[in-house]
């Protein structure tokens, strides 16, 4: 069976998402908080946790980072570097940011916030697969980033989505960058390289997928 184009992908997912309503979209991100802290290794408190502000029906990642604060850690935001084309990930105290980015996403400003690297970074993705590949919205950004952070200090990479964004297959280029994991509202898909670096449990339970 052939794979179904990225672009393709987008579009169908773009449809899906937004076809959802508020009641579902929000009791389904309310139970991926729940297996992402079930399942899902974090790092020493204190450590810094980055996240995004959802757009477009994407799954609501909010709660789960306010809960990561009160548990001790540092919150991050991205905010597109217009230099470089990279990520930089600015200090966010948990409060709605007052600046938009020029795509309308809320952002940290950049003249009050610390830039930080994120230990862990919780990651948005337009579609996934089992082996954890991840499809973004093609602008290359999280890649490129992700390999300029590589050099500077190890990190895990946890991408969160509905379980409609599961696809059999992704396709992947050579610079597409991998999730460690992808938590759903139903599943847990573990990178299968990097999984005991990134579940918190090796006796994996039933909506805990591995990857052979």
């Amino acid at each position: 069976m052939m794979t179904e184009s990225k672009d393709d992908i987008r579009q169908k997912v773009f449809k899906l998402r937004l076809k959802q309503s508020a009641e579902d979209r929000a009791e389904k991100s309310a139970r991926m908080t729940e297996h992402f802290l079930q399942h899902i290794k974090l790092p020493k408190k204190g450590a810094v946790i980055s996240g995004y502000f959802p757009v477009n029906g994407e799954i609501d990642v909010k709660p789960l980072l306010l809960e990561l604060k009160d548990r001790g850690y540092r919150l991050a935001l991205p905010l597109v570097n217009e230099k470089t084309g990279w990520l930089s990930y600015l200090s966010w105290d948990g409060n709605f940011p007052k600046r938009t980015s020029l795509y309308g996403i809320p952002e940290p400003d950049p003249k009050t916030s610390e830039e930080l690297i994120p230990d862990m970074m919780i990651v948005p993705i337009v579609a996934c697969d089992e082996s954890c590949h991840r499809l973004g919205y093609g602008s290359g950004q999280h890649d490129r980033t992700y390999e300029q952070i590589k050099k500077i200090q190890p990190f895990l990479t946890v991408g969160v989505a509905y379980e409609l964004q599961k696809f059999p297959a992704i396709p992947s280029d050579i610079h597409d960058y991998d999730m460690d994991a992808v938590v759903t509202e139903e599943r847990v898909y573990a990178h299968p390289v990097r999984k005991s670096d990134v579940l918190a449990s090796e006796n994996s339970p039933e909506n805990v997928k591995e990857s052979l």
